[in-house]
């Protein structure tokens, strides 16, 4: 334990002085939040404040829908009839809406008034726009209707052959996670970015700068010197991955959420649950990169290998969640699937430490040590020692 100890302090200490390893944890902890703070603000910004320019073609007919069809959100230009070039006005208006000539009498008929709503679905302003649009005249046309049924005697009450009571039983953190489905992917991608430069650095950046001849001279056994480098990429993978949860945490009770109709309700024992689901991952995260960065051929190998290395768990990981499957059974023993459903529950105050997830976080843990064995029989070998 000694010696390994002493092993375990001498890599935390080049680890350290190393600023690109230190430059790393920091950064990415800090980065990726921003970024997830930048888009839920711009989708905010977008969902409330913003406009569309509608064009109105006919109004002279329809001289009453002037103002029903006035909004905050809408700027209105009211153009001559017999405009014919509809695409031509696409290209400058989100939405086009052609009254027909015939409206004013087909309405005092009580037939159909005719109405044309022109837009373009390749453009999402065209698509919001339109949409707004036929909310409006749906519920003018709505108000209208109840208003003959009354007019002639008749409860439009009648009329409402179910009453339909509707309830909404997700709680506000469920309904942020819908919104934020992809952040238990961005943690555990932060364990394996943030542990990232360490693993290569420690294996084939020692190989490389032939300091690890020295290291294997020591009365020690290379498991106990791998394990050494494996407990410094971990607690580098777990603290930026930690630190990204917090940060996280941080930027999102700042954020007006109640603007989409959520809220952030992550509390401190939610954050404590988090840091120690993330440790099994920096585990097996620090193992594999061990491993293959130690198997590769050169540093610029270890680092193009590690690169798309990291990518694939965050890739698989949102598959699962955009698949929406849901993790019980013999997926939840799948590494890092418990950990992200447990994360996800810690976000969303609704995770549950059943017995499968129990073992999917055993068997991820194991996976770890498995993977530094892996690395220190790799270690063994002399012909790894010597650098291409």
């Amino acid at each position: 334990m000694r010696i390994l100890w002493a092993a375990f302090l001498k890599e935390a200490l080049e680890a350290i002085r190393d600023r690109r390893s230190l430059l790393m944890a920091m950064v990415i902890p800090l980065l990726m939040p921003m970024m997830t703070y930048g888009i839920v603000n711009f989708l905010i910004s977008k969902e409330s404040t913003s406009r569309f320019d509608v064009a109105v073609i006919g109004i002279e007919s329809a001289p009453g829908l002037r103002d029903l069809l006035e909004s905050s959100r809408v700027d209105l230009a009211f153009l001559d009839e017999g405009t014919d070039d509809i695409e031509a006005l696409l290209d400058e208006y989100d939405t086009v809406v052609v009254i027909d000539a015939n409206f004013v009498a087909d309405f005092e008929a009580m037939t159909p008034a005719q109405i044309t709503l022109w837009y373009d679905t390749s453009r999402s302003t065209s698509s919001s726009a339109s949409r707004l649009v036929r909310g409006q005249l749906n519920r003018i046309e709505s108000t209208v209707y109840r208003q003959r049924l009354l007019a002639r005697g008749v409860n439009s009450d009648m009329l409402n052959v179910i009453d339909i009571d509707s309830h909404d039983t997700a709680h506000k953190g469920s309904r942020s996670a819908i919104v934020m489905g992809s952040m238990p992917g961005m943690i555990i991608f932060a364990a394996f970015a943030c542990a990232l430069a360490t693993a290569i650095d420690t294996t084939s950046g020692e190989r490389e700068r032939l300091s690890l001849e020295p290291l294997l001279m020591q009365p020690m056994s290379t498991f106990t010197l791998m394990t050494s480098k494996w407990l410094v990429v971990t607690l580098f993978g777990w603290i930026g991955a930690s630190l990204t949860a917090v940060v996280l945490h941080i930027v999102m009770s700042n954020t007006p959420l109640y603007e989409l109709g959520m809220s952030w309700q992550v509390g401190a024992g939610d954050l404590i649950v988090m840091t120690m689901v993330l440790l099994p991952v920096a585990m097996l995260a620090a193992g594999i990169m061990l491993l293959v960065s130690l198997s590769a051929k050169s540093f610029k190998e270890a680092q193009t290998l590690l690169g798309i290395l990291q990518i694939v768990p965050l890739i698989a990981l949102m598959a699962i969640d955009i698949s929406q499957a849901k993790v019980e059974g013999a997926l939840a023993l799948i590494p890092l699937v418990a950990q992200q459903k447990l994360i996800k529950g810690a976000l969303t105050g609704s995770y549950d430490m059943d017995l499968m997830l129990l073992l999917g976080t055993s068997i991820t843990f194991a996976l770890g040590v498995l993977f530094v064995y892996a690395a220190a029989k790799v270690l063994s070998r002399p012909h790894r020692l010597l650098s291409n």
